[in-house]
């Protein structure tokens, strides 16, 4: 139980160091490995003891999960805007495409 507290709380407070140069995909590897932790956590069968053990550190590392998750907002919203203009950009393409096919043909002439 030590080393697996110990893990987690290394892994966040690393994350949250590295916070604002981190992109999606290595917050998403975060997530992975804090919820591996966390079901190996879950695994051991908890007594108060631990729970008098451990509660003051996982209250500590709970402290940096409002600004880790405000970063997963920013991410989120960042690439929502960024769909958005593609889709509309797709729009503005079609709507000027053409996509008839011309069965006629005009010929000019010089008077």
């Amino acid at each position: 139980m030590d080393s697996l507290i110990s893990q987690l709380e290394s892994l966040t407070k690393q994350t949250y160091d590295q916070l604002s140069s981190m992109n999606y995909e290595q917050l998403a590897q975060f997530v992975q490995k804090r919820e591996e932790i966390i079901n190996q956590i879950k695994n051991i069968k908890i007594t108060d003891e631990h729970i008098q053990k451990y509660q003051k550190l996982i209250q500590n590392i709970t402290q940096y999960d409002q600004q880790i998750l405000e970063k997963m907002k920013r991410l989120k919203d960042e690439a929502s805007q960024e769909l958005h203009k593609i889709q509309s950009g797709k729009k503005q393409k079609t709507a000027y495409q053409n996509t008839y096919t011309a069965d006629s043909v005009f010929f000019d002439r010089k008077k």
